[in-house]
């Protein structure tokens, strides 16, 4: 079924249209590449993912893109980065605080929501060939059940689509008729998408092209990639070759989606489902990020993007980043399975020390992301919009990322149809406890089986 062209989403707008020329034009070029992601490489003795076909396929970004000085969804104009700010990043954490902040509070565009236009992007932003490579994970053993669902996965800031794997796996495990098919998605600058763009064009960290400037970009790549990449019928054949997928004009999935996503992911996702709600069954979203206009100034107290500068990015080589995440400070809360998919999903061979290994997530890059980020605020704004027939599954952590839960519990309840779980954890909490966040989904589906529109469980 057709897209619609435009959609009332009861704000007006906080995303600019995508540009169906220019996706066109992007794959159609990406085409004629022979692109082959690489697959994940697990430390020796660990399986992970065997009950799933797996196959990996490129799409392009979504056009256009914001820069620092041309905004697309509103906002004031800043300069672009200096020349060797990466250098002096790289160099001293503190130096982050005298970069650009982003200001968040951006008012909405009135009037309809116009998802697609053909045409508008500058022709310099088409030089690069960038991608996303996203993965397709079908269930070795075909569900009975006609309306097993399509998953929709995104993953938060300087992490990479291989730390899902957990969840996945405990989900088909405790629910092996409920799921049809999973598509995972590594965001532009992360996991295998980065990789595979360093392989295409000298990769350009601080560039609009390597990383999100402005988080809404990601919704729009989400929107772009179920509207027009997503395949419209399943698959004939589990394991497919890796291909560039094929551009169509925008259209309805063949069923709506549960979209699941975490922190900056889980922000992006709910950006995505404000905008265009019909593609959506459910949302899930783990630790999102939560914060109203007026809690900002608290929020940019806690200096992560300081935080983030500090930690370490190069090892000698994936066997010993595995062994290290034991005894790191944050890794080690993390289950086992993960730590694993960490080493072989979040490293990438190093560029500038042949022979080693560093995060495929460049690091300065993620800082500045952090200071640059606008839909963490701008989607809380708007959460009494969600229509009361999308059911939404926050999940908390005991001890949120940025404000008090208390806060955090109280700006969730303007959604309508919401379902707040709290666990013991930290920010990462997909991460510490994969099994648990996979029953406690696995149980939102029954809930929501079974419930009226209009439900609510809330436990505090």
């Amino acid at each position: 079924m057709q897209a619609p062209k435009q959609i009332d989403t009861g704000f007006g707008s906080c995303l600019a249209p995508i540009d169906l020329e220019a996706a066109h034009l992007a794959a159609e070029r990406l085409h004629h590449l022979s692109i082959n992601p690489p697959a994940p490489q697990y430390p020796a003795g660990s399986i992970h993912g065997a009950d799933f076909h797996r196959s990996s396929f490129t799409m392009p970004i979504a056009y256009p893109r914001s820069t620092y000085s041309a905004p697309l969804a509103g906002g004031e104009s800043l300069s672009e980065l200096l020349p060797g700010t990466h250098e002096v990043l790289s160099q001293n954490a503190r130096a982050v605080d005298a970069c650009h902040f982003v200001p968040v509070k951006v008012e909405p565009t009135p009037g309809l929501y116009t998802p697609f236009v053909r045409g508008g992007t500058d022709p310099k932003q088409l030089r690069k060939r960038r991608v996303l490579v996203v993965e397709r994970l079908i269930p070795k053993r075909a569900p009975k059940n006609p309306d097993a669902k399509i998953l929709i996965l995104t993953h938060g800031l300087g992490f990479s689509k291989e730390c899902f794997i957990p969840i996945v796996d405990e989900l088909l495990r405790t629910k092996p008729n409920e799921i049809e098919e999973i598509w995972m998605i590594d965001t532009l600058g992360h996991g295998m998408s980065a990789v595979v763009n360093r392989q295409l064009d000298d990769p350009s960290p601080l560039e609009f092209s390597d990383r999100c400037i402005d988080g809404n970009d990601l919704a729009r790549d989400i929107l772009q990639f179920i509207c027009c990449f997503m395949p419209s019928n399943p698959t004939s054949t589990p394991v497919e070759p890796s291909r560039t997928l094929d551009f169509h004009l925008p259209r309805l999935p063949r069923k709506k989606l549960v979209g699941i996503g975490h922190s900056f992911g889980g922000a992006a996702l709910t950006q995505a489902s404000y905008h265009f709600p019909d593609l959506f069954d459910s949302v899930i979203l783990l630790e999102s990020i939560l914060g109203t206009f007026e809690q900002v100034e608290r929020i940019h107290a806690v200096p992560l993007a300081r935080y983030t500068l500090l930690k370490k990015d190069r090892w000698e080589s994936r066997e010993e980043a595995r062994i290290e995440a034991n005894t790191d400070k944050h890794m080690q809360l993390w289950h086992p399975s993960v730590r694993d998919a960490f080493a072989a999903g979040m490293l990438t061979e190093s560029l500038t020390n042949p022979g080693t290994v560093e995060r495929s997530a460049d690091k300065v890059a993620e800082a500045l992301s952090i200071r640059g980020n606008r839909p963490g605020m701008q989607t809380s704004q708007y959460l009494h919009c969600l229509p009361a027939r999308l059911p939404v599954l926050f999940v908390s952590a005991h001890k949120p990322l940025l404000l008090p839960l208390e806060e955090i519990f109280l700006t969730a309840q303007s959604i309508p149809n919401l379902h707040f779980e709290v666990m013991t954890g930290t920010h990462n909490l997909p991460h510490e406890r994969p099994i648990e966040i996979a029953h406690r989904i696995v149980r939102f589906w029954r809930e929501t089986d079974v419930s009226t529109p209009f439900f609510r469980e809330s436990r505090l």
